[in-house]
């Protein structure tokens, strides 16, 4: 009975559900059939098309769902340089395709005209499916980036087994020996790279060079072909690692790579070369017949990369000798002057050989000489028992050096003291300290020349160290007149290294004239360094007479001890302007008034360059912020 009970409750729920069911019944309506040939995009394969060396065209793919038919489709497309600038005149995307009957994918190929496709510059194509041949369903258009990348072979060891020896400097001189790796491009025939990994286990780091043999590098006293290296920027990062003082990081790149970063992208290496050897900028370079590399590394903090301040004491050449060559030689680099906290001035070089070479010495000869002179001053040094067979890879040599043209020799020998190679350079010498001129005090100078140059700039009054010459004591000159400037202008990447002067002529009152020169200022290395002159000097260069200069009112005057001149009496140009100069004096500013002549016991600090051998410190010096020269 119970059982019959619960049976007949369980059919009557399935009555009421049933019956629930009819009265719920919902309908849909299927979706209308899209009437498009519905073309598409593979979403996976959006992205970069590898552009292969001598290429004539790339290509990507084009679907469809229905392929009973052949299909022609049109596209509408675009191809820009990385500066948004069209780019259709290298690349050709056509403007219709055509999918054969049976085939549900295409290949559409993009022309190239590749010997106008620049190595390692993307350019970006958008491709679209024209009119109603689309599907919504898929992607209807897409964005590729078209690349001629380098590709480079694994690496592997140059020399299994056997260390290349790496000579640093600057900041850290220090010798050692670590596994070199090398990697051929495949597609770039020109381009090998070269990588050493750094000596300092809590600085983890690369040199990653990238020898460019395309490219020659005139370097002076080579015979054989040596060719631009460049490297990818270092940044050096540790704990406790504040050689800043200020939690900077500190980046080097080369110098050739630092030069290209301030000039106009379409100049040749020639002429980036060039710039490079105005600016006293070291050229990097491999030379293939005996294994070496010569880096020359510029220091920098890392948030300044693409400005012109730099840190030459901190950076400076490097020399990497690859495993496996007997080498001999030595080298010379020219380290610039250095000036101490007395004033005084040395003519600094940087000398290095080979590890194989045993030591070097050297001589500094007045003249340039002979060959014959040469090999007389070689003999007499190598039998010089006074002058020392240094045996440090690299060391810093100075000279106290009078104007004229010098000769510097460095000669390699053997454990027996002969020679096995040697090294010369010739060179002209202008110092700018115990030239004939003596510092008599400082003056107030108002400016006539950077205001002009630039109309925003007000006319300033500083003081500057004024000096006259023992032997004519009525010409002046301003010492360094504008570093003083670039600090208070807020511009302290304008003061160029080393001394610098404003030369005045006060022999005739009425005919004060300043002489063209170097204001010690430079902008940028495209614009050069500002010159500054005087229509008066230059009238008389020209033959003017001084009732010419006079009539014309272009005379300066020096009057109860104060120098100046008429407005638009002096002229200021840009080095890459000269001999063109534009008017200066334009507010009528200039004066110096000797009036407020006050003596100085000693010429003021000028700071020091950094030895080899000092290789913990990164100089700061104070008003001359190591800017670009």
């Amino acid at each position: 009975m119970k059982f019959n009970k619960i049976l007949s409750t369980l059919a009557a729920g399935l009555m009421l559900v049933a019956a629930g069911a009819c009265t719920d019944e919902v309908k849909y309506d299927p979706a209308p059939k899209f009437d498009g040939d519905e073309v598409y995009f593979n979403l996976d394969e959006i992205g970069q098309l590898d552009i292969e060396t001598d290429a004539t065209s790339v290509s990507f793919h084009l679907y469809r769902v229905d392929a009973s038919a052949p299909l022609t489709i049109g596209l509408e497309s675009s191809v820009t340089d990385p500066d948004g600038e069209p780019a259709t005149d290298i690349f050709d995307v056509p403007t219709e395709v055509t999918f054969p009957a049976g085939e549900t994918s295409i290949e559409v190929p993009v022309g190239i005209t590749f010997s106008a496709v620049t190595a390692e510059t993307p350019y970006s194509m958008f491709v679209k499916i024209a009119g109603e041949k689309q599907t919504p369903y898929g992607a209807t258009e897409g964005n590729f980036t078209l690349l001629y990348g380098t590709k480079y072979v694994p690496w592997r060891e140059y020399l299994a087994g056997e260390y290349a020896s790496f000579q640093m400097a600057g900041l850290w001189s220090y010798l050692y020996d670590a596994p070199l790796y090398v990697r051929e491009s495949t597609n770039m025939p020109a381009l090998t790279q070269y990588r050493i990994e750094g000596p300092f286990s809590d600085l983890e780091y690369n040199y990653l060079m990238t020898v460019h043999s395309d490219i020659k590098v005139a370097v002076e006293g080579e015979t054989e072909d040596c060719f631009l290296v460049t490297m990818e920027t270092l940044r050096f990062v540790a704990e406790g690692f504040d050689p800043f003082g200020d939690g900077s990081i500190f980046a080097y790149l080369d110098g050739y790579t630092f030069i290209k970063g301030q000039v106009n992208p379409e100049y040749t290496p020639e002429q980036i070369m060039r710039l490079c050897t105005l600016n006293e900028i070291g050229i990097p370079y491999y030379k293939p017949s005996t294994g070496e590399i010569f880096l020359f590394l510029v220091a920098q903090k890392a948030q300044m990369i693409g400005q012109f301040s730099y840190y030459p004491s901190a950076g400076g050449w490097q020399h990497i000798q690859f495993p496996g060559f007997l080498t001999l030689g030595v080298y010379i680099f020219d380290g610039g002057v250095s000036i101490d906290g007395t004033g005084l001035e040395e003519k600094q070089f940087d000398i290095m050989k080979t590890a194989d070479t045993y030591g070097m010495k050297y001589t500094m000869r007045h003249g340039n000489l002979t060959e014959d002179q040469i090999e007389a001053a070689e003999n007499e040094l190598l039998l010089d028992e006074e002058s020392p067979v240094i045996t440090d890879s690299e060391a810093t040599v100075k000279f106290e050096l009078t104007a004229g043209e010098y000769t510097l020799i460095v000669v390699g020998v053997n454990e027996a003291g002969e020679k096995t190679c040697d090294k010369v350079q010739h060179f002209t010498y202008a110092p700018s300290v115990d030239d004939g001129f003596d510092t008599i005090g400082y003056a107030a100078y108002t400016d006539g020349f950077m205001c002009s140059l630039d109309g925003d700039i007000s006319p300033a009054t500083w003081q500057v160290e004024v000096q006259q010459d023992r032997n004519n004591p009525a010409i002046y000159r301003l010492k360094n007149a504008y570093r003083q400037w670039a600090i208070d202008n807020g511009t302290p990447e304008m003061a160029m290294r080393g001394n610098y002067y404003v030369t005045i002529n006060t022999e005739n009152s009425t005919l004060v004239y300043i002489t063209e020169g170097n204001l010690g200022l430079r902008n940028s290395v495209q614009e050069g360094a500002v010159y500054g002159y005087s229509v008066a000097a230059q009238m008389l260069a020209e033959g003017k007479t001084a009732a010419a200069i006079r009539l014309r009112k272009m005379n300066g005057t020096m009057k109860n001890k104060v120098i100046s001149f008429p407005v638009n009496s002096l002229l200021v140009a840009y080095a890459n302007e000269l001999p063109d100069y534009q008017t200066a004096n334009t507010k009528s500013s200039f004066k110096l008034d000797l009036n407020t002549l006050t003596p100085v016991a000693s010429a003021p600090v000028r700071g020091r360059i950094v030895n080899a051998q000092e290789k913990s410190e990164l100089i700061n010096v104070a008003n001359n912020n190591v800017m670009l020269r």
